[in-house]
């Protein structure tokens, strides 16, 4: 795919990224979920429910965010699923849900070096050098 198209994609995937990490998982991982109205992740939205356009998908060559922390996460909340509310809130599926934020938080900082360079360094004090 010749650059001039690449960098849109790429742009557009990782405002969907920072969606996901703000609208959906910083909400899973804080162990506060109501259970209701959790929004379908924003990766998924931005590729119409298909793998083979997501970012993650493209990155892991996986459906479902296989090879992931998701597996992890999605796995967890299987096992507590006697209330909905009540898994999505029990700590081995807040931990994974932290996981997958750290993940997805970690493939941003990637994603944003990629489009904007890296990020400038700090002194001691704080100043950027």
């Amino acid at each position: 795919m010749p650059k001039q198209r690449i960098r849109p994609w790429l742009e557009k995937q990782r405002e969907a990224l920072r969606k996901s990490i703000k609208q959906k998982w910083t909400r899973l991982a804080s162990g506060k979920s109501r259970g209701t109205g959790e929004p379908l992740c924003a990766l998924c939205r931005a590729a119409k429910d298909d793998c083979r356009d997501c970012l993650i998908g493209i990155i892991t060559g996986a459906n479902n965010c296989r090879g992931t922390p998701h597996s992890a996460w999605s796995d967890s909340l299987d096992a507590e699923l006697t209330s909905y509310t009540r898994a999505l809130n029990a700590p081995p599926v807040v931990r994974a849900a932290k996981k997958m934020l750290a993940w997805l938080k970690a493939l941003d900082a990637e994603l944003s070096e990629l489009l904007d360079g890296p990020a400038p360094k700090r002194s001691r004090k704080g100043k950027r050098t």
